[in-house]
């Protein structure tokens, strides 16, 4: 067996007929440069067995000695996998398999390529993420715009693997957040990759993004008191160590770092207010997560959030010009998330309820998938 270009990273617990599913997705590509890196974080089900019968040398299983929780074993997936390229999944998400050569085409011709993704389809084939075109972007500001205009999920993405830091990235996760329920992995992935440049979108579906089947993994989806892992107080414990970790990582890039600020805080801001009552309403997604909504107070995590903000700035190496323009700009996004926000979860709720969501949609990838 060749090295392989492109390993597919499949950290689980239980669940072993989603793995199942999507390890045999995966072998319908017939070739010898990918492999199947499987790393178990001390799941009760006999994964190990089933992927015995399967019995394909591209699969390589290996099971942690201790619950590591989501993050961890994510990073222990891909210190596990040979290739130079990781397409993370979750287990009960898939793979389109035609999409695999094209992949493998486009890491090969378009040299260094630093991070990939591409379309998503749901278990019907219905869009779920659709880009305008394919293209490679270059320089590294506009690769940090695509790291906050695209997609975040934990599926789906393909990072080189060999321009990540994973000893640095674990010993940040270890250090600043309770990591089994810290769910930013892939975040600091794609943020770190940004400052490398070289990002392709591909115009092509080459994942599934599952809707229907219901996740009995607590270490990943929720806490043992039901809490899911998107409630309040876990967003603004994430908002806090990614505000570190962009310090950390874009220390001597002031223009990067300006950016970074002002899109993380538009980003968790939203997560953690109109998005949470969004989420605690919305009935598939407590039906998908089997979580239990948690209450949320829009003026108090408004004013969390923004203090949060305030700390990290007090040690951040902008001049004058750049501070002003941070707190100019998130005093600006405060407003338009009490005003543009609020109308935003009025309508999505309104969709909801009128049963026409592929409306919203439709409307939601227009406005958020620019890339």
């Amino acid at each position: 067996m060749e090295t392989p270009i492109l390993s597919f990273c499949i950290p689980v617990y239980n669940q072993v007929h989603m793995v199942e599913k999507v390890v045999k997705q995966i072998l319908l590509y017939p070739e010898d440069d990918i492999e199947i890196v499987i790393s178990d974080d001390c799941s009760t089900e006999d994964i190990q067995g089933m992927l015995e019968k399967i019995g394909d040398k591209r699969i390589k299983y290996f099971r942690n000695s201790d619950n590591l929780g989501h993050d961890l074993n994510i990073i222990r997936s891909f210190k596990r996998a040979k290739g130079t390229y990781g397409f993370l999944l979750r287990a009960r998400d898939g793979v389109v398999p035609d999409s695999i050569k094209e992949i493998i085409r486009i890491i090969k011709r378009e040299q260094p390529v630093s991070y990939l993704t591409g379309e998503a389809i749901d278990e019907e084939a219905k869009w779920k993420i659709r880009y305008s075109e394919s293209k490679m972007i270059i320089e590294r500001n506009e690769c940090l715009k695509a790291h906050y205009s695209l997609y975040v999920h934990p599926s789906g993405s393909i990072y080189n693997i060999k321009l990540l830091d994973l000893d640095n990235i674990e010993q940040f996760l270890k250090e600043n957040i309770e990591t089994k329920f810290s769910f930013i992995a892939h975040n600091l992935f794609r943020s770190a990759l940004s400052i490398y440049g070289n990002f392709y979108i591909l115009k092509m579906p080459t994942w599934i993004y599952t809707n229907t089947e219901k996740s009995k993994d607590i270490a990943v989806n929720r806490m043992s008191n039901g809490f899911s892992v998107y409630s309040s107080e876990l967003i603004i414990r994430r908002y806090n160590a990614e505000c570190k970790w962009i310090k950390q990582i874009m220390a001597n890039e002031a223009d990067l770092l300006c950016y970074a600020l002002i899109h993380l805080f538009k980003e968790y801001l939203y997560q953690v207010t109109w998005g949470q009552r969004r989420r605690n309403r919305n009935p598939g997604i407590v039906a998908h997560y089997q979580i239990v909504p948690t209450k949320s107070n829009i003026r108090n995590d408004t004013k969390k959030i923004y203090a949060l903000l305030c700390e990290h700035m007090k040690d951040v190496s902008l001049n004058r010009e750049d501070f002003l323009t941070v707190k100019k700009e998130t005093k600006r996004i405060i407003f338009n998330n009490s005003t543009y926000g609020r109308f935003r979860y009025l309508m999505a709720c309104l969709l909801d309820a009128m049963h026409i969501k592929p409306i919203f949609d439709t409307w939601r990838r227009k406005h958020e998938n620019k890339y």
